[in-house]
């Protein structure tokens, strides 16, 4: 029994802090390649998206 309570508890703490994630990621910032500052985390999170929209891959061999 000690043990589903636990996997249920650590389920439940992830859980709560991917809302808290989603949460600061559909927030509007100000800023398009960070999210608001997340206070439940204590953070801000990197909108990928955003980050490498202008990224592009090259070959090595082509310079």
């Amino acid at each position: 029994m000690i043990r589903e309570a636990l996997v249920f508890h650590f389920l439940d703490d992830l859980d709560s802090k991917l809302a808290a994630v989603r949460t600061a990621l559909a927030g509007d910032s100000g800023e398009a390649e960070w999210s608001a500052y997340s206070r439940a985390l204590g953070r801000k999170f990197l909108r990928l998206e955003e980050f490498l929209k202008d990224f592009t891959l090259t070959s090595p061999d082509k310079k």
